[in-house]
């Protein structure tokens, strides 16, 4: 017989229950604690309302414009694998195979909608290896190259690539 999931349902504070689940900041224990619950209530709840909740929300984008369903199927993507890393640092494998599903699902609609076929994809990432292999051997022959490179990516806000190309021209200096 199913298990009662009305006690979270119903709950009073069911809108911040969900945020706090969706969110992943908090662990289920936490969750319980917050809410006066038990961990085994959060944990049917999540199950029983939240992996549907996700499939609604791809249904009722498909009368939107195509933009709005693009950015909820990308919401829906990383609501999934934030449901799924907590899961997997809870230890419950079966129900982080469940989200791993939910997540795979969402992005292969994702896909799906902007017409883009694994092949295309994989050929993307090929051609951006072979591009960021050229340019670490063009930035350690010549670091003013990757100085001038670290500037761009600076000046267009892409700071993570910026201190990537001066990592790359720190390593050059301490080889030299």
């Amino acid at each position: 017989m199913a298990r009662n999931v009305s006690v979270l349902v119903d709950h009073p504070k069911r809108l911040e229950l969900d945020r706090a689940l969706l969110d992943g900041q908090l662990t289920v224990t936490e969750i319980a604690a917050r809410f006066e619950v038990s961990r085994a209530a959060v944990h049917r709840y999540r199950s029983a309302h939240l992996a549907p909740l996700f499939r609604e929300q791809l249904r009722a984008t498909e009368l939107g414009d195509a933009g709005s369903i693009i950015e909820r199927l990308i919401a829906v993507a990383d609501d999934s694998r934030r449901m799924r890393v907590s899961l997997l640092e809870e230890g419950k494998a079966s129900a982080h195979a469940s989200a791993a599903r939910a997540e795979t699902q969402a992005l292969e609609a994702l896909l799906d909608r902007l017409g883009i076929d694994s092949t295309d994809i994989a050929e993307t990432v090929r051609e951006g290896r072979v591009v960021g292999n050229a340019l670490r051997d063009l930035i350690r022959h010549d670091p003013r190259i990757g100085t001038w490179l670290a500037r761009r990516f600076s000046t267009a806000g892409e700071h993570a690539l910026e201190r990537a190309v001066l990592g790359l021209i720190e390593t050059k200096e301490v080889k030299s």
